[in-house]
């Protein structure tokens, strides 16, 4: 259903940005850092309502896990990129 009004378009501006560092502790006393969202996404909340419309009955809700995959013919390059995508809701951002 892309290009129509219950669906989604061919193209997405995304952003990217540093991950946010977080302190981490066991119960022997050692610590350490670690990525605070390990690569995960922030989905705009209109772009997954229209992503779950284009998907009809296979909806996925707002937390879903994304395989993209990308080939290049013209330098025979290829990307295959799997990560969490949350759905940015009034609840996240409190």
């Amino acid at each position: 259903m892309q290009h129509t009004i219950r669906g989604i378009g061919s193209h997405m501006k995304v952003a990217v940005m540093d991950d946010i560092s977080a302190k981490v502790f066991n119960f022997t006393g050692k610590s350490g850092g670690i990525d605070a969202h390990d690569g995960s996404a922030w989905i705009n909340p209109i772009t997954s309502i229209l992503e779950n419309w284009s998907l009809q009955e296979n909806e996925v809700g707002t937390i879903k896990k994304p395989i993209w995959h990308y080939y290049d013919g013209e330098h025979m390059t290829a990307s295959l990129v799997k990560f969490a995508a949350h759905t940015m809701t009034n609840m996240l951002m409190r």
